[in-house]
């Protein structure tokens, strides 16, 4: 059966758990041995973007143009009863931190049990319920070991009616195009497994890296070079170039697009530039105190690597704020 359906992704809220079945064996197995109507959960954390963990690839991002189902009814949207804006923040935040950590199969398969956490990995309903867990909320009486079925069966949570429609031929080509994110998701998974190897230590994120360094340095150099090598550091040059109309005035002002939908897209980017901003601040910030408190390289490559990332949204933001401000005359 063709995957053809789309949600409609402007209905989704950041917080916002999206659970999800589909046709094939391995959704089949997973619902048969977890007793549960869906097969996979991710969550909303910003406009049109989930975060998940995957099999292959392990936690990464999703744009929901890009997540095609064959069935309506193999899509549910789950939202907080009662609406938390600190709390949501800070899931969001903690789902982003878990960005390349890899997919355990064997927790999965375990989830629904009374065990305890095994592992430093992630599946899927694992990582949401944990990402609420950070946030303060409790989801599920065990957020390590959990199903779709218990994100669903929640008393804290409630169903959203959002629509799922028939995609159109241009939404549908567009999902299957090639998705610069499993470019990145291969560059991550690949360097933390070389440091992985060298360190013979079990990291998995950036923040688990800093950490592992702050303690023992003595692979500083080493790791930095590994990182510089990887690509890892270049990946946001992928997106600058892809979509110059995002970053460069000229560019964004030769798009012809009604008004209306215009101002619409002004809106969706300034936001996003504001809350990509508060992030890569952030992280620019723990990078530079990492540096000036251990002199590590590869904090510095981070501090670096923020930097840009920064220079690049306030590009976006001005960009968007320039055309809104020529909307309104």
């Amino acid at each position: 059966m063709d995957k053809d359906y789309i949600i409609e992704f402007d209905q989704v809220l950041p917080g916002d758990i999206i659970l999800s079945a589909d046709r094939t064996l391995s959704s089949k197995g997973i619902r048969g041995i977890t007793l549960s109507v869906h097969s996979h959960a991710m969550i909303c954390v910003t406009h049109a973007c989930c975060i998940h963990a995957l099999r292959s690839g392990g936690v990464q991002s999703i744009n929901l143009q890009r997540r095609l189902f064959a069935k309506p009814e193999h899509v549910r949207v789950l939202r907080l009863k009662t609406p938390d804006p600190d709390a949501l923040q800070k899931a969001c935040d903690y789902a982003r931190s878990q960005i390349g950590k890899q997919y355990s199969v064997p927790d999965a398969l375990m989830s629904g049990t009374k065990g305890n956490k095994v592992s430093n990995r992630q599946y899927c309903s694992r990582l949401v319920a944990e990402c609420y867990a950070y946030g303060g909320i409790a989801l599920v009486p065990n957020p390590q070991y959990c199903t779709p079925k218990h994100l669903g069966k929640s008393a804290l949570l409630t169903v959203v009616n959002v629509t799922v429609r028939k995609a159109t031929s241009e939404e549908i080509t567009f999902a299957n195009s090639p998705d610069p994110v499993a470019k990145q998701t291969a560059i991550t998974e690949d360097m933390f497994a070389k440091i992985r190897k060298v360190t013979g230590a079990d990291i998995q994120t950036e923040d688990g890296l800093l950490a592992f360094l702050a303690q023992d340095s003595r692979l500083d150099a080493e790791i930095a070079s590994i990182v510089q090598s990887s690509g890892y550091l270049d990946m946001w040059k992928y997106e600058v170039i892809k979509n110059k109309w995002r970053y460069n005035f000229d560019h964004l002002a030769a798009i012809d697009l009604p008004p209306d939908k215009l101002e619409a897209l002004c809106h969706r980017e300034i936001k996003g530039a504001d809350e990509q901003l508060r992030i890569f601040r952030h992280m620019l910030r723990t990078a530079a105190a990492a540096y000036k408190a251990h002199s590590l390289d590869y904090a510095e490559q981070m501090a670096e690597l923020y930097q840009n990332l920064v220079s690049i949204t306030e590009m976006r933001l001005d960009s968007f704020q320039r055309a809104l401000a020529g909307l309104r005359g």
